[in-house]
């Protein structure tokens, strides 16, 4: 496992149920699996990581897993060599990597089902990108406390043949130490008691959450834990991921003077004082967003891009400023014409709408960048879905006649 830095702290166990002796050396073989990358994307670096738990005993297990680390390690590999590959967004590539994976245990059709969880955690920010395939939830342990961190959006496992539904891919902001763990089941099914041929398997999927907390967040308590309290039915796999940067400043001394000013409508007066920072560096960014705002009353869409787009490299947790960003790009094409901007609104609202596929003002404006750059076919698509979720959508009509 490669790591390096100390941004995120990383732990990771794997423990098979099956294991046997070949010439006095103990193995192991069962059907988890964990790797951890690290991963250049646009120029941002990540961790890159997946959780998966192949169905069947030992044997067949195995043989999921194995076909899992194949796929997911040649992605990686193939992101690392091509400047394309490495070119795309957090959300694209996790999509793209769920489809890469679904397409590979399709072929096996339905005889080798794997659940995983695959994620990105970016360093710089903590941001965190995960699709969950009918893994147990990702779990947030903050200040003591540990919490499932997902709603419930569960899709199907690799291998399932089903018309793909529209896949979303979740995104969580990371403070400052905050842990993240994720594992297979095999951390819940544990064998309370045993009577003869009678086991009493745990089926409280929150016990997880009071070993954890027991073990204050750490990996060899947290095992110790798990094993006093009952045996293990199944292979065990966990993962954690440390966050452990201040990923941006707080708000400044000029900032509540500010508020007051915007409240008051002396714009310019509270421009200046955001503005009297020494440099971008250490503006926090509530900051950076009124700046961004204030520009825009301006009129000077130049400036409020500039911090607009620093703002959300700084948060790109923040879905709305993301939408609020893509929409100002394609403004500003419409005043300078230049092509660039429309490629950038078109990317940032794509990501939104990996992240929200039924988010109607995204999809309405989506559908009009598409038109704009030339790309009929995405956006006659985009009309279709948006016919889908708001039939009676009154900006609907208006679209169709211009496409």
């Amino acid at each position: 496992h490669e790591t390096d830095g100390n941004a995120i702290g990383i732990e990771t166990v794997v423990n098979q149920y099956k294991k046997f002796y070949f010439r006095n050396k103990e193995y192991q073989l069962g059907g988890d699996y964990i790797s951890v990358f690290n991963l250049i994307l646009q120029g941002k670096r990540y961790k890159a990581f997946i959780n998966g738990d192949a169905m069947g005993k030992s044997i067949q297990g195995a043989g999921g897993a194995i076909v899992l680390g194949a796929v997911y390690n040649s992605i990686i590999i193939r992101s690392k060599m091509d400047p394309v590959s490495s070119n795309r967004s957090p959300e694209r590539w996790l999509h793209d990597c769920y489809l890469d994976l679904q397409k590979v245990f399709e072929t096996f059709d339905g005889a080798m089902l794997v659940s995983a969880v695959v994620g990105l955690l970016e360093e710089s920010t903590g941001t965190l990108y995960f699709v969950n395939l009918e893994h147990p939830s990702v779990i947030l342990y903050r200040d003591g406390k540990a919490t499932f961190i997902e709603d419930e959006v569960h899709y199907y496992k690799l291998g399932v043949i089903e018309g793909l539904s529209e896949r979303i891919i979740s995104v969580f902001q990371m403070k400052k130490s905050d842990k993240i763990f994720c594992g297979s089941d095999g951390k819940d099914d544990l064998i309370l008691s045993e009577q003869g041929r009678f086991r009493d398997i745990n089926e409280d999927h929150n016990l997880i959450l009071e070993n954890i907390e027991e073990a204050n967040g750490e990996m060899q308590p947290l095992l110790e834990c798990l094993r006093k309290k009952g045996k293990y039915s199944d292979d065990l796999s966990l993962i954690s991921l440390q966050y452990n940067l201040d990923p941006y400043p707080k708000p400044g001394k000029y900032f509540l003077e500010a508020k007051e000013k915007i409240r008051e409508k002396q714009y310019d007066k509270a421009l200046e004082l955001l503005l009297s920072y020494d440099s971008a560096l250490d503006t926090s960014i509530a900051e950076l967003k009124y700046i961004a705002k204030l520009y825009e009353k301006k009129d000077d869409l130049v400036k409020a891009m500039e911090y607009a787009s620093l703002a959300l490299e700084n948060y790109p947790s923040d879905t709305i400023w993301m939408f609020h960003t893509s929409v100002l790009y394609k403004r500003m094409y419409s005043l300078y014409k230049s092509q660039s901007f429309l490629w950038e609104s078109q990317e940032l609202s794509e990501r939104v709408r990996l992240r929200q596929p039924s988010n109607i003002r995204n999809l309405i404006h989506l559908a009009d960048v598409c038109r704009l750059n030339g790309d009929k076919d995405r956006a006659t698509y985009l009309v279709s879905m948006i016919k889908k979720i708001s039939p009676e959508h009154p900006r609907l009509k208006e679209i169709m006649s211009v496409i």
